[in-house]
């Protein structure tokens, strides 16, 4: 407990106006889990509940508490986040970028619902890591080709992988 957190606590009337960062992201995640199958499929929903996990438990290892209120939080605490992601979790900077995008988003939620001042993680920059993509050589599209595929479905897959390919969209 700090001196901020102690005066905020003592001065502080409207207790509805007060949200914490976990039940934010509970709130989004409900709101866009109305979303699924008319704006984003489950997956990218499943993503998000992912996100509201990871960030849950940098909580519970760092500050040793379930959830902390938006006023509490610093420009620190997406710094430390990052370092979590980087060092603990061991994600790929552009998996770690998504995370963090998905922070500044739900904060930006609760700007926009008056739960506080401002978005403390809008100015964060992290850089996204170009890939380097590898394409098949002709070689190995034509083993693809002739391969002999017992399953209709799986030789109906390859086939259109193959068009896809010949065709650009691949």
């Amino acid at each position: 407990i700090t001196v901020d957190m102690l005066r905020e606590k003592l001065t502080t009337t409207s207790v509805d106006r007060k949200k914490k960062l976990l039940e934010v992201c509970d709130i989004y995640n409900s709101n866009t889990k109305k979303l699924v199958g008319i704006e984003m499929n489950k997956e990218t929903w499943a993503r998000y509940s992912a996100y509201r996990n990871r960030i849950g438990d940098f909580i519970g290892q760092q500050f040793k508490i379930n959830d902390v209120y938006f006023v509490h939080l610093k420009y620190s605490f997406i710094v430390e986040y990052e370092f979590y992601l980087r060092t603990e979790v061991k994600l790929h900077q552009n998996t770690m970028v998504k995370y963090l995008q998905y922070l500044s988003r739900v904060a930006e939620f609760a700007v926009n619902n008056e739960w506080t001042e401002r978005n403390l993680f809008q100015n964060y920059k992290c850089p996204v890591k170009e890939t380097k993509r590898e394409y098949l050589t002709a070689d190995e599209l034509e083993r693809i080709r002739n391969k002999e595929i017992i399953l209709p479905r799986l030789e109906e897959v390859r086939d259109v992988f193959i068009f896809c390919c010949y065709t650009g969209y691949a």
